[in-house]
């Protein structure tokens, strides 16, 4: 799918960058003031710093506006409030929030690498397409503009497939309860995704996770654990890991 740029003038302020993990994350572990990066494939020889738009970090305008904000940003707001207590050194107090989060990143980071395209949803010669103003207008109050010939564009086809993913994926939750844990020696670095595996790397010192044995509660870790920890980020990696380890 060829990414699809808004007009100039983007008057009903759609999102052009799309991070399929947290901007609000991703920043927390930068170094003077840039991100350190290393990929998988090719292998980085040294670090990589890069910037928090760096194409590393984004979908290419793969969902609607729709999917950014009536789905996205409350689930990255509730999650987001769950970290700042974290941060705070306070409890977690909604555990729902972070599976949802870990879900959301997941799918998103998998839309963002894969190639969807356009869906012819009915033939018709009666219909015309919509000026590109009027497709931003009805996308920016969350309706699809079909184009002509009954085409569905490939951001909204990318949308449905993603809310129908992500309300099948929720339902999996099963009351378990996350932990954090807290490196005061080392730094956690994370991973573009990790895959199946309840673990979120919230900044350089603080990790989250959902442990088997739900008896475990936050704790903290030394170096040598830290290492185990960082050690399996790269390992789930998909296409790079970021962040600086001082271990």
């Amino acid at each position: 799918m060829a990414r699809e740029e808004t007009t100039k003038e983007n008057r009903f302020s759609l999102s052009k960058d799309q991070h399929f993990h947290m901007k609000f994350i991703i920043k927390k572990f930068r170094v003077n003031d840039k991100v350190p990066v290393w990929f998988k494939d090719p292998p980085s020889e040294q670090v990589v710093p890069v910037g928090l738009y760096n194409k590393c970090f984004l979908a290419d305008r793969v969902w609607s506006q729709e999917f950014e904000s009536n789905i996205s940003h409350p689930i990255e707001n509730a999650f987001k409030t769950q970290v700042e207590r974290v941060l705070a050194g306070q409890e977690i107090t909604n555990h729902r929030a972070l599976f949802d989060y870990k879900i959301l990143w997941r799918i998103r980071h998998h839309y963002a690498h894969i190639e969807i395209k356009d869906k012819n949803l009915y033939n018709s010669d009666h219909f015309g397409s919509f000026s590109k103003e009027d497709e931003e207008y009805i996308e920016s109050i969350r309706k699809v503009p079909m184009r002509a010939g009954g085409v569905m564009p490939a951001r909204f086809v990318a949308t449905h497939e993603l809310k129908a993913h992500l309300e099948a994926n929720r339902k999996n939750y099963d009351g378990g309860k996350w932990i954090a844990l807290y490196s005061p020696e080392a730094n956690f670095i994370s991973a573009d995704d990790y895959q199946n595996r309840n673990c979120i790397p919230i900044s350089p010192r603080y990790l989250l996770m959902m442990p088997q044995d739900q008896s475990i509660k936050s704790h903290s870790i030394d170096k040598a654990d830290t290492v185990i920890y960082n050690n399996e980020s790269k390992e789930l990696a998909s296409r790079f890991w970021f962040g600086e380890e001082n271990t």
